[in-house]
């Protein structure tokens, strides 16, 4: 194959002379030249074709638009910091060459031409722009891989820390954001703590950080849902300390602003305006003002969204408790600006029944994959969490079963857990799927289609949303039910889901009394998974009323745990009759039973009156309590 001739370096001549113009064209033989007879010709030229423009050679005295009018465009439209201008003149007065060179032309040209002058003029000056833009792109390139290395590294801390505790999932999410609003008010009010906005990105940063020391506490303790005990809680108040040493620990924004934030919110968060916090005691703005914000904002959430207890406070008590001093004193600053932004509060909290979103650290492997090749006990701890908190994922998803995804729309990456790999027959991890083709062949464009119009009803107040997809895996169509939730960020002044976290079931039969069929018992038993050694002697189905409405409610999440509580009491309450209760579906049990002489209508309305009388609350029905409907044959 023959090598690929070098395209010439573009320079755009701008004069209204023609023999001027044909006089300059002759003398820049090697580049190819572009004329503009006039100021407006040069700047529609540059419109078109911007930064292919290599440089402009540009007469000041024009008719219409003159050389510094054309220069003015440039500057207005940021041409002119990647398109050096050389004018062209025979004025020789200070001021023509004054007023040039503030509109950011980089050198003159005097008529009448002197070749050699002019080509090396010419030739330096595109070489020095070329030089700065490699310079320019290079350091950029710099910056954005330590940028992607910290923000990476944040994420992988951060989720081991709520993968291990237990917490909803977005307990770092609405810390950030309300991270983001008191830091937001806090610099329209003062400008006291000195914060710039490079300051304000990194400590809305560090704040996904504040509780990583978790990671070095027992599992147990993380997730006792009963109250700790004072020397429990002892052992909890070390998890600040834990956490500055191993943020310090870590070879990555050592030396950054993101080091310096992350280390005083580990460290302090904890503490109280009043000395009565924790680790060191400190009083008033003694506390650094990055730990303060994250320390309210913490409590805030933890009142909201109590991760101990299932009965969380309102958005209303919390903040009666919170600017009456009762849940501990915090600056008095802060809280006026949590006053202000009361309303912003509660709408960027409505996130906090996503809690069931499914985490991933999948996205955080490259970071970690990096920081184990360093001999740091702090990094090695944290890439042995991070396995184990990943072996117990895969097994927990291998349980349940279904097809569990994630997409990165900004990096267009797309992760699948193992089985749904399997399942569909695609690797875990794809680059770019929309426009893969073997994620094509498994499903067809038609499903893609469908999927993405199921996302347009996606916003940043309801970014939940579900619905039924058609997808042809081998030769049959199966319907799958989709549950998706979207995770927004604000990008270019605009708030777009950034990331799809999701999970797709196949759609199984519905069984009524109606429909109900040898055929579909047969089914059902097959689901199951039941091994039919010994005869069965009736089989009773039964479904739980309005839980769809109960998922919308209360989630996912608590609609499986909701699930197996019925599972298991049935099986304690149906061993006296003979019979064992398996899950099929979504949301159904089968009950099989294998006792003869048991009337299955009895049992049918023994089993009913059994869940009525768990009373389990159930707002979506008339009678407050789930109640099931119990088929049988």
């Amino acid at each position: 194959m023959a090598a690929e001739t070098p395209s010439k370096q573009v320079i755009l001549i701008a004069d209204d002379s023609a023999i001027n113009r044909a006089i300059l064209a002759d003398m820049l033989d090697g580049y190819e030249v572009v004329e503009a007879a006039s100021g407006e010709e040069a700047v529609a030229i540059l419109r078109k074709r911007g930064t292919d423009i290599d440089l402009v050679l540009l007469d000041i005295v024009m008719p219409g638009m003159d050389g510094f009018d054309v220069l003015a465009m440039m500057n207005h439209q940021k041409w002119i910091q990647d398109i050096p201008v050389i004018m062209i003149t025979a004025e020789t007065a200070g001021a023509y060459t004054k007023r040039a060179y503030e509109l950011g032309a980089v050198d003159f040209i005097n008529r009448p031409f002197d070749p050699q002058v002019v080509h090396q003029r010419i030739t330096n000056t595109i070489m020095l722009y070329s030089n700065q833009k490699a310079l320019t792109e290079a350091v950029a390139h710099q910056i954005l891989a330590r940028e992607k290395a910290s923000n990476l590294m944040v994420a992988t801390l951060s989720h081991i820390a709520e993968f291990r505790s237990g917490a909803g999932g977005l307990h770092i999410m609405r810390v950030n954001a309300l991270t983001e609003i008191l830091l937001r008010h806090l610099v329209a009010r003062t400008d006291q703590y000195g914060l710039t906005p490079a300051d304000m990105s990194a400590i809305a940063m560090a704040s996904s950080l504040h509780d990583v020391g978790t990671v070095t506490l027992p599992e147990g303790l993380l997730k006792k849902q009963e109250h700790l005990t004072d020397e429990e809680f002892e052992t909890y108040k070390s998890h600040a300390l834990a956490g500055a040493e191993l943020l310090e620990s870590l070879p990555y924004a050592s030396d950054t602003k993101l080091q310096k934030f992350g280390y005083q919110i580990c460290r302090w968060h904890h503490e109280r305006w009043d000395g009565s916090g924790y680790p060191d005691g400190l009083v008033g703005d003694d506390t650094p003002i990055a730990a303060q914000i994250v320390g309210l904002a913490d409590t805030y959430d933890s009142l909201t969204n109590d991760r101990r207890h299932p009965d969380a406070y309102s958005h209303e008590m919390a903040m009666d408790l919170l600017t009456g001093g009762v849940k501990g004193p915090f600056n008095p600053l802060l809280i006026e600006c949590l006053v202000l932004a009361e309303n912003e509060v509660a709408d960027a909290m409505k996130t906090k029944s996503l809690g069931e979103g499914r985490k991933s650290v999948e996205s955080a492997q490259h970071a970690l994959d990096e920081i184990r090749q360093y001999d740091n006990p702090g990094a090695m701890h944290a890439y042995s969490l991070l396995e184990d908190e990943r072996a117990k994922c895969r097994f927990v998803e291998s349980l349940l079963g279904g097809i569990s995804f994630e997409y990165d729309t900004t990096a267009k990456t797309l992760m699948l857990t193992e089985q749904s790999a399997r399942t569909l027959g695609l690797p875990t991890f794809m680059v770019d799927p929309l426009s893969d083709e073997r994620l094509i062949e498994r499903g067809g464009l038609e499903p893609i289609g469908d999927f993405k119009r199921m996302l347009q009803a996606a916003t940043p107040e309801h970014p939940e949303v579900s619905g039924t997809l058609t997808i042809r895996l081998g030769m049959a169509p199966r319907d799958y039910q989709v549950n998706c939730l979207t995770l927004w960020r604000r990008q270019e002044n605009e708030l777009r889901y950034t990331a799809i976290m999701g999970e797709m079931r196949e759609q199984r039969r519905s069984y009524t009394a109606e429909n109900r069929s040898r055929s579909d018992v047969f089914d059902a038993i097959k689901e199951s998974g039941e091994a039919q050694s010994r005869p069965v002697h009736a089989v009773l189905i039964v479904a739980p009323d309005a839980f769809g409405k109960y998922r919308e409610t209360y989630g996912r999440l608590a609609g499986d745990a909701c699930i197996g509580k019925i599972s298991a009491m049935l099986n304690e309450f149906g061993e006296p009759f003979g019979l064992r209760f398996h899950r099929f579906g979504a949301d159904r049990l089968l009950g099989l039973c294998y006792t003869p002489g048991q009337p299955a209508q009895d049992l049918a309305e023994r089993v009913a009156a059994a869940v009525a009388d768990l009373h389990v609350t159930h707002g979506g029905s008339p009678t407050g309590y789930l109640t099931a409907t119990v088929t049988c044959g």
